[in-house]
């Protein structure tokens, strides 16, 4: 996987992009519930559209498909083999319903969107197949504040971690939230002045039509909403990526499908070598065994470590054109497993 190559910008959005995104399918920090009444102050804002939200100049966005992912008896069936072998391993799906009266079935899909690594400017969009209760969701926020930018509501507040945290109701299905207030305030400004055009907006499309499960897009040289700006050489060496694509299409396995473009076929090539080179220097710390070392020195749970390294020994990056491509295929259960065991550890250190 070349999102890993030198400790670039992108692997320092895709890793947790992802991670995050996939934490979300499990059923983990998403709040809303059944629809319940609530106070008029004055009329809402008015509706926008999910997939608005999504600059194609964003420097990376994941899109997972939650509901349909949560339907396949492959995903519930793992879930069931991962807590028979740890008791203790609660479920995801409960938790959500119990926490906050949403199913995983009622998220029609969630969007993550970094747009500056640097800044720290990102947020989170749900789109919901039932109207989102709005008393509850805000009041999880501690300290809150009504706030108005771009003529529309926002609210800022802490979470229970003395986190800022801003939420944002795009309608009554579209929940959006954001790490910051100023990445709320960027978030808005698509609203009067979306980004329709951009290096991302094939994918951005790809994700709409729902084709795959998961689609993913890096931007590395992304970094605004008003422009395609960013410091030169963030790649550190693989500069020459312009865009890369990700989907992952799940069943009894997922199938991954990594594509990077470059600026033409020499750097494909470039790349290609780089990450064959990657892959001999993992043979030299032990191949996969050593991996699995290496990573569960860092803190790496065991479940995670072995994905990691697996996915990494059985890439065969091809070049055709300007393009580096890998196709990867890895076990459901083996991912799902890592999952839940990064998941209850996260949790075990909040309590």
């Amino acid at each position: 996987m070349s999102l890993a190559l030198n400790g670039s910008s992108l692997s320092r959005w895709t890793r947790p992009c992802l991670l995050l995104g996939l934490f979300v399918l499990l059923g983990v920090g998403l709040v809303g519930c059944k629809r319940r009444p609530t106070p008029k102050e004055d009329a809402p804002d008015s509706a926008v559209s999910d997939i608005q939200l999504i600059p194609a100049n964003a420097q990376a966005f994941v899109t997972i498909r939650i509901g349909d992912l949560w339907a396949k008896p492959e995903i519930k069936a793992a879930i069931d083999a991962a807590r028979k072998k740890n008791d203790k391993m609660e479920d995801p799906a409960a938790r959500l319903e119990r926490d906050t009266g949403l199913k995983p079935s009622d998220v029609e899909r969630f969007h993550i969107v970094g747009i500056d690594d640097k800044s720290k400017l990102a947020w989170g969009v749900a789109k919901t197949t039932k109207d989102l209760d709005q008393d509850r969701i805000l009041s999880h926020l501690k300290d809150r504040a009504e706030k108005r930018h771009a003529d529309r509501r926002y609210y800022v507040g802490k979470s229970e971690e003395g986190q800022e945290v801003a939420v944002h109701f795009g309608g009554p299905r579209v929940l959006v939230m954001a790490n910051n207030e100023a990445s709320m305030q960027r978030c808005l400004d698509l609203v009067a002045k979306p980004v329709q055009t951009g290096p991302l907006a094939s994918l951005i499309k790809q994700a709409d039509e729902g084709k795959a499960d998961i689609v993913a897009g890096v931007n590395p040289k992304g970094g605004s909403t008003d422009a395609q700006k960013g410091p030169a050489g963030m790649m550190q060496g693989a500069d020459a990526i312009q865009v890369v694509a990700i989907t992952a299409t799940v069943g009894k396995d997922v199938d991954l499908d990594i594509r990077a473009t470059t600026t033409d076929e020499a750097a494909a090539q470039k790349v290609q070598t780089m990450m064959r080179e990657l892959q001999k220097k993992l043979e030299g710390v032990g191949g996969e065994f050593g991996l699995k070392l290496l990573l569960m020195g860092y803190g790496v749970d065991m479940a995670t470590a072995n994905q990691i390294s697996k996915l990494l020994a059985a890439m065969k990056p091809e070049v055709k054109g300007n393009e580096v491509s890998v196709k990867v295929k890895t076990d459901t259960a083996g991912v799902v497993t890592a999952l839940l065991t990064a998941i209850n550890k996260q949790m075990k250190k909040k309590e």
